[in-house]
């Protein structure tokens, strides 16, 4: 039927109609939205000499139909019929008259029931798609009834119907509309049957967000089946509202079946990647969302690459029935270059995270040992610290390529040696990601970043690698090596004349990037990066310099070449990276 409407109204377009025996002709001069109509009103065209009397009979009636349908209730329709003695198509003129078009001099929605101070309803009634003076047309009026009987539905209405529904065309050639809705009681939600659940039921029942007798609404049905879907338990979630049930129409209580599905016990994973700060890297994975009927879960994750092996083992109970609220046990182990110094550290934790939409929060307690080389020379320090974080991000557009959008993270830790650590100290660290799209095909990107550590001077050098401050790569300050910018001092027991960079307790990074988008996979960058490490003297260093992106299905594929400015011998630097920008 879609692909013959298409047909016709190419062919109406240019005058005329054909099928096997009959043709029709409508005036040239008619708009298209009108030519468009009349052929919806007609149907297909006949194929046979029975179905062509009934369609010569009815074609008038149906042509004016579809005028007052777009509010033409004055204009004038006259046929022609011409028959053919041979086998050639009999033809059917059309000649109309338009004349004036009929507009709305009133219109009256009248909601009547309890949704009459249904706050939902009052919006829709304010806000209708017909106004007086506008021109009447009967797609809009049929817009405002399906607007009126789905937000019912939506809404717990279920006995609701029109009354009234009627336009009333006056000798003036206006209309006047009426609408009267009755929408009977408001249904509320019944009882909750579960089926195939295998999680503690105290702990699912936390995770619906209404109460027995509480007022029906679609939306709140959608937020189980998002809270269901975020715990990962299930691979299939089905919820239905049984309407049919006779307590709804006795009661007017809606009983809620849940039908659930297990997901799988145990997921893994492998992956590799490149980046020019890492090198190549492997990794594996292995998830059980499930470890128990209370909603525990665990996850495992080795990554090895040549430079920053790591390890690391999460382990969540969630607290109020949602992974939103948790109580988190991580165990991280990791072997790192910061700068000239070779690390190895294990750290444990113990966090209260919760988590929103957009913002993520996090207090912990964790434990640091950790062991470092430089220059021939071994150390190690314990520490037990005290964190916070906080985290928010907004975006517009794609998750991959977003055409707006704002990421913001913030932490703090402190120690103290009267709690068996290494050092006293108090450390702050920050970072802003800004994404702007000026006008089509140019993008904006900035980024900053921010640290300090206030501790004792003459403790500066005891502090862990990892605690410390470094900039450099292709997150940083892109034309140099990763992490290779900071404080420095010279080597004792190796080659004399080589400072070795230590890093700081300061950091300060900025960066600005210009991007155009020659297709919407394909853009090019230009960016400036600034910054640097230091304990104090903040001495800046800088580069520039050109990029090439590819956004592949799984995030941008972005290579950037890097010119170190501030170097005495300024030199070019190659970075790969992979990944989302927010």
């Amino acid at each position: 039927m879609l692909k013959l409407y298409v047909c016709f109204f190419t062919l109406l377009f240019v005058g005329k109609i054909f099928a096997s025996n009959i043709a029709l002709s409508l005036p040239e001069n008619l708009p298209d939205e009108v030519k468009n109509n009349i052929k919806a009103y007609l149907g297909e065209l006949p194929d046979n000499p029975q179905s062509r009397v009934s369609f010569i009979y009815s074609a008038k009636n149906n042509t004016i139909k579809a005028l007052q349908a777009l509010g033409y209730y004055r204009a004038v329709v006259n046929t022609n019929l011409t028959k053919s003695e041979d086998d050639t198509p009999w033809k059917l003129a059309f000649a109309i008259q338009l004349k004036e078009v009929t507009l709305v001099n009133s219109i009256q929605v009248n909601i009547m029931g309890e949704a009459q101070n249904d706050k939902m309803f009052n919006s829709l009634t304010s806000n209708l798609a017909i106004k007086p003076q506008d021109r009447l047309h009967h797609g809009n009026y049929q817009k405002i009834k399906s607007e009126i009987i789905a937000l019912a539905l939506q809404r717990g209405y279920f006995d609701g119907f029109f009354e009234t529904a009627q336009i009333a065309i006056t000798p003036e050639n206006t209309a006047d509309i009426s609408l009267t809705y009755k929408s009977g009681k408001r249904y509320k939600f019944g009882k909750i049957e579960f089926i195939n659940n295998t999680v503690d039921q105290n702990f699912i029942n936390k995770l619906v967000p209404f109460t027995y007798g509480d007022d029906y609404q679609v939306s709140i049905l959608q937020q189980f089946q998002n809270n269901l879907e975020k715990t990962q338990y299930f691979s299939n979630i089905v919820i239905v509202p049984n309407q049919d049930d006779p307590s709804a129409a006795k009661d007017k209580l809606v009983p809620i079946q849940v039908t659930l599905k297990e997901a799988k016990k145990h997921y893994f994973d492998i992956g590799l990647g490149y980046a020019t700060d890492t090198e190549f890297r492997i990794s594996g994975g292995w998830r059980t969302p499930l470890v128990n009927k209370y909603g525990h879960r665990q996850e495992t994750q080795i990554k090895y690459s040549k430079i920053n092996p790591t390890g690391r083992f999460i382990y969540s109970i969630p607290i109020d029935g949602s992974l939103n609220n948790t109580i988190q046990l991580k165990l991280l182990l990791e072997n790192n270059e910061y700068g000239d110094i070779d690390s190895n550290y294990w750290s444990s934790r113990i966090s209260k995270i919760k988590v929103s939409d957009t913002v993520n929060s996090e207090y912990y307690i964790r434990f640091l040992h950790e062991e470092w080389d430089i220059d021939t020379i071994d150390d190690m320090a314990d520490y037990f610290l005290l964190g916070y974080s906080w985290s928010n991000t907004r975006r517009d557009g794609s998750l991959i390529d977003p055409s707006d959008g704002f990421s913001q993270y913030y932490n703090i830790e402190a120690t103290h040696t009267d709690i068996s650590s290494e050092t006293s100290f108090l450390k702050f660290y920050a970072h802003w990601r800004y994404i702007k799209t000026i006008k089509p095909k140019h993008r904006i990107v900035t980024r900053a970043e921010i640290g300090y550590t206030l501790l004792d001077s003459s403790n500066a050098e005891e502090l862990s690698p990892s605690l410390r401050f470094f900039a450099g790569g292709d997150q940083s300050i892109r034309g140099f090596a990763y992490q290779s910018i900071g404080p420095t001092r010279q080597q004792i027991n190796s080659k004399p004349g080589e400072d070795l960079v230590v890093g700081g307790n300061r950091l300060a990074v900025a960066s600005i990037e210009y991007q155009y988008y020659f297709t919407p996979t394909i853009r090019g960058a230009i960016f400036a990066d600034v910054g640097s490490s230091f304990d104090t003297g903040f001495q800046k260093k800088y580069s520039v310099g050109p990029g090439i992106h590819y956004i592949s299905p799984i995030g941008a594929i972005k290579l950037d070449v890097g010119y170190s400015l501030s170097e005495e011998n300024p030199s070019w630097r190659l970075h790969l990276n992979l990944g989302a920008e927010l």
